[in-house]
Formats: C-alpha cells, structure tokens, sequence
C-alpha cells in the first residue's frame, strides 16, 4: 500500500529534476564565481550580468557586424564579447528601469569596464542615448543552439560603480550670459559654488562636484527657493568588477 505513494514521490523529483536549467557555478583559478551556461535551456535565469553599457551609430551604420550582417543603428541589436551571435537579451537601465530586447550580432564593446554595446535605436528605449552610459543588468531570454560547442563560460560579476553629481542651471552660446548667471548664482548660493564648462561649442553653468544624489537634490530645491531652476547631471564612474 506504501509503494503508490513512494513511486509518486520519486516521479515528482525526477520531473523537477528535467525542468531545472542546466546551470551550475565553479570556482574560477582567481577565486571569483565563473557560470557555466548550457545551450539547451533557454531561462532568462541562465546569465545575469550588471555593469555599464554604451552604444555605437553614426560612422558605424552600414558597416557589417561581427556576425556578416550589415549593421542597422535603428533596430534593436547590440555588441557582446562572449554571449553567442543571435542570442536574445533583456537589458534593463539601472537608473530608470526601463527594459528592451536586443539581438546581439556583433563583438564588442572594446572600452574596459562596459559589458555590451547597444544599437541606437535600443539606446533611445531606455533613455540612455543622452548619457551615452549607464548601468544596467542583463538577462538572457533565449540563448542561441545555432553555434558549435556545448557550453560557453562567462564570468558572473558584480558590478560596482559610483557618480558625481553636478547642477547645470544654463547653457549658452554666448559666454558673456554664462558668467552673468555665475555671477547672480554665486552671490545668491552659499552652500554651492558654480563655473563655466565649455563643452562642444556651449558655455555651461554647471555646480561644483557633488559626491551624493541626495545632496543634489537638497540643492536643487534650495536654489529653486531663490527663484533658479537647475537640473542634476549625473556622471558615472568606473567602478569595480568584484
């Protein structure tokens, strides 16, 4: 009478056994966590990675890919070193928790610390093309079968990274009205002092460095008390993969 029961049990562990991903973590030799992925599962679980993302367009539209395509900066595609040519990924930005699909189909990016490059049109998704940066995390939806091999190792990391925060209150072509702004906010603000910052043919006021966003903020709101509207400019720092 005890063996329905038994065999019942046994049926329900080998059928949670079968429906688990092939997925299991190893030591690598420097002691960090290595994943290795199998490419008959297809969980979005089976590769996570967070660190900076950047994207690429302009003299790069048109070019062919990694993979032999011809790279077409308004569809939904992007660059990684290591995850195989026509995998699908979800990248969500940190900063706002917007989220796109991506198909990868090239190599990339080749500046240290980044961890893929996304076309513009994926950019513009999760308003990240401004910034050119930004945190995000990855997730694989469905990992290409397509491609020789068993397995591929990637290295699971944890990404690490802090910003500087700035006020910009105003942007001119003219210097003259950038240093009369200075001077009003200069005179009016005694916690936060500002300067011009030239950059790409505009003369910016922008705040001192401000370490923290809260800080920011408080600022932010203080100066909106003596009539000036400002907006914060966060600028990422590379970090640290640990």
């Amino acid at each position: 009478m005890k063996i329905f029961p038994i065999l019942l049990l046994l049926s329900l562990v080998l059928m949670n056994c079968v429906s688990r991903p092939d997925l299991r973590t190893d030591p690598s030799p420097d002691g960090s966590r290595e994943i290795t992925v199998s490419r008959k599962t297809g969980s979005e679980d089976s590769f996570y990675e967070v660190g900076i993302a950047s994207w690429y367009g302009g003299k790069f539209n048109g070019r062919r890919t990694s993979n032999g395509e011809i790279y077409d900066m308004y569809k939904l595609t992007a660059a990684h070193r290591e995850l195989p040519f026509n995998t699908i990924v979800e990248v969500e930005n940190l900063k706002n928790r917007k989220r796109v699909i991506v198909r990868i189909n090239d190599r990339g990016p080749f500046v240290k610390d980044r961890i893929i490059d996304l076309s513009y049109k994926a950019a513009v998704s999760i308003d990240m093309d401004d910034a050119g940066t930004a945190p995000v995390a990855l997730r694989v939806i469905e990992l290409n079968k397509g491609e020789g091999g068993e397995q591929i190792v990637v290295r699971r990391a944890e990404y690490s990274h802090r910003s500087e925060f700035f006020l910009q209150a105003g942007a001119f072509t003219q210097s003259g009205n950038a240093e009369s702004l200075v001077s009003r906010l200069n005179f009016v603000s005694r916690e936060i002092k500002f300067r011009i910052v030239e950059e790409r043919g505009f003369f910016k006021v922008l705040s001192l460095k401000i370490s923290e966003r809260n800080e920011a903020e408080r600022l932010k709101r203080s100066l909106e008390d003596l009539g000036y509207d400002t907006f914060i400019k966060e600028v990422f720092i590379t970090g640290e993969i640990r």
